[in-house]
Protein backbone atom coordinates (compact mmCIF):
# COMPACT_ATOMS: atom_id res chain seq x y z
CA UNK A 1 0.00 0.00 0.00
CA UNK A 2 1.29 3.65 -1.23
CA UNK A 3 -0.38 7.06 0.36
CA UNK A 4 0.53 9.48 -2.53
CA UNK A 5 -0.95 13.18 -1.99
CA UNK A 6 -2.91 14.37 -4.78
CA UNK A 7 -3.91 18.21 -5.14
CA UNK A 8 -3.34 17.60 -1.30
CA UNK A 9 -5.68 14.90 -0.64
CA UNK A 10 -3.97 11.71 0.46
CA UNK A 11 -4.54 8.86 -2.31
CA UNK A 12 -4.59 4.72 -0.92
CA UNK A 13 -3.79 2.45 -3.37
CA UNK A 14 -4.71 -1.04 -2.09
CA UNK A 15 -5.63 -4.50 -4.06
CA UNK A 16 -8.46 -5.66 -4.62
CA UNK A 17 -8.12 -8.33 -1.92
CA UNK A 18 -7.17 -5.59 0.65
CA UNK A 19 -10.56 -3.24 -0.14
CA UNK A 20 -12.60 -6.99 0.05
CA UNK A 21 -10.99 -7.11 3.37
CA UNK A 22 -11.33 -3.63 4.96
CA UNK A 23 -14.97 -4.08 3.70
CA UNK A 24 -15.39 -7.21 5.25
CA UNK A 25 -14.06 -6.13 8.60
CA UNK A 26 -16.23 -2.83 8.30
CA UNK A 27 -19.41 -4.63 7.16
CA UNK A 28 -18.50 -7.40 10.11
CA UNK A 29 -18.35 -3.93 13.09
CA UNK A 30 -22.05 -3.23 12.10
CA UNK A 31 -23.33 -6.47 11.95
CA UNK A 32 -22.65 -6.99 15.62
CA UNK A 33 -22.98 -3.42 16.74
CA UNK A 34 -26.58 -4.08 15.24
CA UNK A 35 -27.11 -7.55 15.81
CA UNK A 36 -28.34 -8.82 12.77
CA UNK A 37 -27.09 -9.55 9.40
CA UNK A 38 -26.29 -7.66 6.35
CA UNK A 39 -28.89 -9.30 4.20
CA UNK A 40 -31.36 -8.49 6.74
CA UNK A 41 -30.70 -4.86 7.01
CA UNK A 42 -30.52 -4.45 3.42
CA UNK A 43 -34.21 -5.91 3.48
CA UNK A 44 -35.22 -3.83 6.08
CA UNK A 45 -34.36 -0.88 4.07
CA UNK A 46 -35.73 -1.81 1.01
CA UNK A 47 -39.05 -2.72 2.94
CA UNK A 48 -39.00 1.08 4.24
CA UNK A 49 -38.74 -0.82 8.04
CA UNK A 50 -35.13 0.58 9.03
CA UNK A 51 -34.33 3.94 9.39
CA UNK A 52 -31.48 5.38 6.85
CA UNK A 53 -29.29 7.21 9.28
CA UNK A 54 -25.79 7.72 7.95
CA UNK A 55 -24.23 5.11 9.77
CA UNK A 56 -26.70 2.21 8.78
CA UNK A 57 -26.46 3.85 4.70
CA UNK A 58 -22.20 3.53 5.79
CA UNK A 59 -22.69 0.07 5.99
CA UNK A 60 -25.20 -0.69 3.49
CA UNK A 61 -22.96 1.08 0.91
CA UNK A 62 -19.74 -1.19 2.48
CA UNK A 63 -22.20 -4.29 1.94
CA UNK A 64 -23.53 -3.39 -1.79
CA UNK A 65 -19.86 -2.36 -2.82
CA UNK A 66 -18.48 -6.09 -1.37
CA UNK A 67 -21.27 -8.03 -3.11
CA UNK A 68 -20.44 -6.05 -6.49
CA UNK A 69 -16.78 -6.98 -6.35
CA UNK A 70 -17.80 -10.82 -5.22
CA UNK A 71 -20.00 -11.16 -8.43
Amino acid sequence: MTVKPTAGIPVRNVSRAEMMAELQQEISEYEQRYEMPSERMAALIEWGQMSETAEVLKWCFAYRVLQSMIL
